[in-house]
């Protein structure tokens, strides 16, 4: 994978989570939780970004840090199944 800049890297990881998880915005998702989680997403996606894995990756990851704590902000999360 080509090095891109963090910032560049980080919108496409948004791209990524709001088309595969979340009709709502990553960074939105993050503003309604505690800091904590944004400190966790951001770390993951500098390290997803320093070891040039595809931002796909650092989306899912992300989307797992999440899973939890925002159950009804994700797609499909509420479902019964």
């Amino acid at each position: 994978m080509k090095k891109i800049k963090l910032q560049d890297y980080r919108r496409h990881v948004e791209i990524y989570f709001a088309l595969e998880w979340s009709d709502v915005p990553l960074e939105q998702v993050l503003l309604r939780l505690p800091e904590k989680y944004s400190v966790k997403v951001d770390k993951v996606i500098a390290l997803h970004h320093s070891l040039r894995k595809p931002p796909a990756d650092a989306a899912g990851y992300a989307m797992r840090i999440l899973r939890g704590p925002c159950r009804s902000l994700i797609v499909g999360q509420n479902d019964e199944r």
